[in-house]
């Protein structure tokens, strides 16, 4: 029973095995029909896809029973390659893959081996060419893994570094790494020591030429900050940072500013500016005492030359001087006030003149000059103690003169009236008759 048992199972394996093979022929056939190279027409196309489609559905262990003539035919139609993996004693992975339509590997096969790196996949058990993920194979072929000792290890990661950039720090502390965990009796052995040792020193060099050049940029940014010089504190506050930063580099990190001239010409404009600034105040604080001087505005000859004096000295200033003048309202009431002293002044004197002139008139002075005198004094009495000033020194005296000879005038006209009435009363009596008697006592009482 236990005999038939196992002729059972062998019996089934052999027939599971049958038709694996079965399905082995059957992708064969269908790689045997297709035309056997490139290029090939769309339909042909076609039915190449369908063998590739059977052959990925046999699985990774059936496909090794496709014999290799129609697995490299298939591969060759489909634009792919074989690529076999030989390990050389390091731990074994995937041993096959196949390329991409473009020829390149989608993935490459990591590996270890004990006391050993892994430096790679080459197309050459010893040398050769080093494979990457953009190689592209146009035939199928075997790769090998290369292993370096450690001696070898530390001197390929010296060699990678190359070029010294500041993108070199990681590279080189790598072969730095592997060059200490040497015993020193392997150390001795490391071929490009002093390549590793030139390499930190340029290192170095460069990253303190970055941290010069970026306190040199900081600098830069300060005095472009700058921007246009003015008067004011703002503005003198960034000249005065960007030099306080500049004097704090060193001479290397001074080098590498670009626009120290920039910022020499803000300081000279700036303080252009500033003597500017002091030569203007002084200029207005002069205009400003000018002013000052004026004092009380009169109508005096002393007092228009201070204030034509102010006023031509300011109209001299330039626009930013007089905006620094701060008692110019001083100066414009003064010469308002004083314009209406000499506006005043013309009054007072047409209105003395005017008196003057009447006076003057009145002559010669007859019975008829009464309603002229009356006028004269009336204006006379309506000046002001000032215009009365103004008056001819003879006016005053002449009004009294005339008023004077006028009465005198009208009281000698009345005189002559009433003798000429009691002169024509005396006539009226002749001739002189009995009835005369009232008459006579009449004349007699108004002579």
């Amino acid at each position: 029973a236990k005999l038939d048992e196992q002729l059972k199972a062998k019996l089934r394996k052999c027939i599971e095995r049958m038709a694996e093979l079965e399905r082995v022929n059957a992708v064969e056939e269908l790689i045997a029909a297709l035309p056997a190279k490139l290029p090939i027409s769309d339909e042909e196309k076609v039915k190449v896809n369908e063998a590739k489609d059977a052959f990925d559905a046999l699985g990774e262990e059936l496909q090794k029973d496709v014999k290799s003539v129609y697995t490299n035919k298939l591969l060759s139609l489909l634009g792919q390659q074989k690529i076999y993996f030989d390990y050389q004693g390091g731990k074994e992975n995937t041993k096959l893959l196949f390329t991409q339509k473009d020829g390149k590997l989608a993935v490459l096969p990591g590996t270890t081996k004990e006391n050993y790196h892994f430096d790679g996949w080459y197309t050459e058990k010893d040398g050769g060419t080093q494979i990457s993920l953009e190689t592209i194979f146009t035939e199928s072929c075997k790769l090998y893994a290369h292993w370096l000792n450690d001696v070898e290890y530390a001197e390929k990661l010296i060699d990678s570094i190359g070029e010294v950039t500041l993108e070199s720090e990681e590279a080189i502390a790598a072969a730095r790494a592997a060059y200490n965990a040497l015993p020193i009796e392997q150390q001795e052995l490391v071929g490009n020591y002093e390549v590793l040792t030139a390499a930190e020193a340029e290192y170095a060099r460069l990253v303190k030429e970055a941290e010069d050049k970026a306190a040199a940029k900081a600098v830069d940014d300060l005095i472009a900050a700058i921007g246009e010089v003015k008067l004011t504190e703002e503005c003198d506050a960034k000249i005065k940072a960007a030099r306080k930063a500049f004097n704090a580099l060193t001479p290397e990190q001074k080098a590498f500013v670009k626009n120290e001239k920039v910022l020499t010409d803000a300081e000279a404009e700036y303080q252009r500016l500033l003597d500017q600034h002091k030569a203007d105040e002084a200029a207005a604080k002069a205009v400003e005492d000018l002013i000052n001087a004026i004092g009380k505005v009169e109508f005096t000859d002393e007092c228009k030359a201070k204030i034509d004096a102010a006023r031509a000295a300011y109209d001299k200033l330039t626009d930013a001087q007089k905006k620094l003048v701060k008692n110019l309202k001083v100066l414009t009431a003064a010469e308002e006030e004083y314009q209406k002293l000499l506006d005043q002044k013309k009054a007072d004197e047409a209105a003395a003149k005017a008196v003057d002139d009447m006076v003057n008139k009145l002559q010669p002075v007859t019975v008829n000059s009464g309603n002229a005198i009356k006028a004269a004094r009336k204006a006379f009495d309506a000046l002001t103690p000032e215009q009365k000033k103004l008056l001819d020194p003879e006016t005053e005296g002449k009004l009294v003169a005339a008023e004077n000879e006028y009465q005198k005038l009208v009281k000698e006209d009345a005189d002559k009236k009433a003798a000429k009435e009691v002169e024509d009363k005396i006539a009226a009596l002749q001739p002189v008759t009995k009835d005369s008697g009232e008459a006579i006592k009449h004349a007699r009482s108004s002579y």
